[in-house]
């Protein structure tokens, strides 16, 4: 069975409500009344979605309240760089000094790494620490609640790979409505 390393001591996976039903992924169900020790999560096998826990019924309707749970965390991904960044400290070992991160991320600019390492520290996800030597050093580290964040990055990013074709259809759908704005004539894009 494949796993996904978190950096966790505990975590419970619940039973889902329908872990009897005929046709779930057998590990799954058997996985799902482990208590699991040394950051080790069993990974949902694909197509498995129907083993997921209900929605509570105030975030099965739109419109969402702007303060529900699940558009507070959708701000939290707001920015262009803050998966990455925290996804990058997580595979560090949860800390790192600036120009390693810097190094570590493609395209990332030193501008756009500072204010991304703000924002982060300003919502609690990660912790700067100054050593006050000669020349000081810095470190950015990941904190308990930012450690929590990386699950679902995780799962994003673990996702993302495993759907790569779908990725890359969505991305040359993107270009082509891109395409297809920049051909049309003045007078059509006026009216709008």
């Amino acid at each position: 069975m494949p796993y996904w390393f978190f950096p966790i001591a505990t975590l419970r996976i619940p039973a889902p409500a329908n872990a009897g039903t005929p046709g779930l992924n057998r590990e799954w169900r058997l996985a799902s009344d482990l208590t699991i020790r040394h950051s080790f999560v069993p990974r949902i096998p694909k197509g498995s979605h129907t083993a997921m826990p209900e929605l509570p019924a105030a975030y099965r309707t739109a419109p969402f309240d702007e303060h529900c749970a699940p558009r507070r965390l959708l701000r939290l991904f707001n920015g262009k760089w803050t998966t990455m960044v925290l996804h990058t400290l997580h595979l560090l070992g949860g800390s790192s000094r600036p120009g390693h991160l810097l190094r570590s991320i493609p395209d990332l600019s030193k501008k756009m790494m500072t204010q991304t390492l703000r924002e982060l520290e300003q919502a609690g996800l990660i912790a700067r620490r100054v050593q006050q030597i000669m020349p000081p050093v810095v470190e950015y580290s990941l904190t308990e609640m930012g450690q929590k964040f990386i699950e679902p990055i995780e799962m994003l990013y673990h996702w993302g790979i495993e759907h790569a074709d779908l990725l890359d259809r969505v991305t040359a759908a993107q270009h082509s409505a891109k395409t297809a704005m920049k051909n049309q004539p003045e007078s059509i894009t006026e009216e709008c």
